[in-house]
């Protein structure tokens, strides 16, 4: 990718070592653009630190400049800096907005439409399930999902929005080639053959730190209209994402919970402090007049005719998903009938099985 010169200088001055947002703004506000830090290296190394100081002055050095866009050009990042069109609007009035987004994929990432969705990285079997299915409600009607790619709710958003054939949008705590979790190598990619996108503020090859984390989440609610928790203790980093989103002037979303539900602490308290309860895709599609709930004939009609013992078991999984065990449980159907039933239900395309022999509609 073409970059200008002084689009060059601003990307490698927020790619220098130790350079956060806020040193960024600051060197910039003194010398009035990159280049000009990098004409006055000096006297910029004095405003910082001694440590900080010194990593800028080694960064001021030309063959580490172009290994920079050699090395971006090689992992076939493109680079999203203030200066550029392409930088979404929405994040220039976040605090400490990112000086550079690398990305990789097709999706804009200016979605007029955006929705943020985030929760506990050990959410319940119902969590995940709400969350793909949210998610997937909101991707077929042409909202992007925003989340981080993170165990938990944020895999099964990411996931949802891929089974309705939509746009999503994976923000990182690390570099783009530093793909985190690692069992979500194929989840990664699958986001990008689909034509979403992957994005981070930190430069290829940075590792997972703990600390990016809470930094990655102002960029999930920034680029978002609202965003919606799904599961999440009062005390957990979805709660922190919320907060960020509220200091943003996002709108916010919660799935409720039992009053018992460890992980239903953060939805109910923010419920009870004002954000819209959500119960599926809909609530959040009505509020921004995005879509309209369908009617209950358009409901009725989704099932085909169902023989009696069919029914029982559609009735069950509707209210929730269920394991093979928990079905023979509850239907009392032997295993040689129950089996037969749910695979002529998937084959027919109304259940699905999940991994655990976990069944679902």
């Amino acid at each position: 990718m073409e970059y200008d010169a002084m689009t060059q200088y601003w990307i490698w001055l927020s790619a220098a070592p130790g350079m956060t947002p806020t040193r960024f703004y600051a060197l910039i506000e003194r010398f009035g653009d990159a280049r000009a830090v990098w004409d006055n290296a000096g006297e910029a190394a004095r405003m910082l630190s001694e440590k900080q100081g010194a990593q800028l002055l080694a960064a001021r050095d030309e063959r580490a400049f172009y290994a920079l866009f050699s090395r971006l050009e090689r992992l076939n990042i493109r680079s999203i800096t203030r200066l550029q069109d392409e930088y979404p609007g929405a994040l220039t009035g976040i605090y400490d907005p990112p000086p550079t987004l690398y990305a990789l994929g097709e999706a804009d990432i200016r979605a007029a439409r955006a929705l943020g969705v985030v929760g506990s990285r050990r959410a319940s079997r119902d969590g995940k399930r709400a969350a793909f299915e949210i998610s997937e409600g909101l991707a077929r009607e042409g909202v992007a999902v925003v989340s981080g790619m993170a165990r938990g709710v944020d895999t099964a958003a990411h996931q949802g929005a891929l089974q309705g054939e939509g746009t999503t949008i994976a923000v990182l705590g690390s570099g783009l080639d530093v793909i985190y979790p690692p069992e979500n190598d194929a989840l990664y990619r699958q986001i990008l053959e689909s034509g979403g996108a992957v994005v981070s503020e930190y430069l290829p090859g940075t590792p997972p730190y703990a600390t990016n984390f809470p930094a990655r989440n102002r960029i999930i609610s920034g680029l978002s209209q609202g965003v919606l928790m799904v599961e999440g203790r009062k005390n957990s980093g979805a709660m922190i994402t919320m907060t960020l989103a509220g200091e943003q002037g996002r709108d916010a979303f919660a799935v409720p919970g039992s009053i018992y539900a460890p992980l239903s602490e953060g939805p109910n308290q923010l419920i009870f402090d004002g954000a819209q309860p959500v119960r599926d895709a809909y609530d959040i599609l009505e509020f921004y007049r995005w879509g309209v709930r369908p009617g209950e004939k358009a409901v009725k009609e989704r099932l085909p005719p169902l023989e009696p013992d069919e029914a029982k078991l559609v009735k069950l999984l509707k209210i929730e998903a269920l394991s093979f065990d928990e079905l023979a449980v509850e239907t009392g159907f032997n295993s040689g009938k129950l089996n037969s039933l749910l695979t002529i239900l998937a084959l027919r395309g109304i259940i699905k099985q999940l991994p655990g022999r976990i069944y679902r509609i």
